[in-house]
């Protein structure tokens, strides 16, 4: 489990570097779920959350079961309205012998300018 962990953190540190793009990975239900579970936990009303298209990508230098993963999500703001789809990233890594999934979230756009970074770096790694 630690090698899983450090695994993790590793890919989180490295995701800000520029990589080659990356053919596409299909997310497994597990995965999805642990992907949403953690952006919802990072927002003001966890129920109201709904999620758009979530995509991902191998992470490039990275071992097997590793992989980038960008998304739009939308959900309620402080004044409980919906606030709009917003882009996130981060980083899943799935354990091989339990098939337990962890996702790292290292960024949820917020102004214009930080979610167009995002959408940028995403489409840089080859998610669109």
């Amino acid at each position: 489990m630690i090698i899983f962990k450090a695994a993790v953190f590793a890919a989180s540190i490295g995701l800000a570097s520029a990589a080659v793009a990356q053919e596409a990975y299909e997310l497994n239900e597990i995965e999805l779920a642990a992907i949403k579970r953690s952006v919802s936990l990072q927002l003001k009303d966890p129920d109201s959350v709904k999620f758009g298209p979530i995509k991902a990508v191998p992470y490039p230098g990275v071992q097997e079961g590793v992989v980038l993963a960008c998304g739009l999500v939308n959900a309620k703001n402080g004044f409980g309205g919906y606030a709009g789809e917003t882009p996130f990233v981060g980083v899943l890594a799935t354990y091989r012998q339990t098939a337990q999934a962890e996702f790292v979230l290292r960024e949820i756009g917020g102004a214009e300018t930080d979610s167009a970074a995002i959408i940028s770096y995403c489409k840089s790694q080859g998610i669109r």
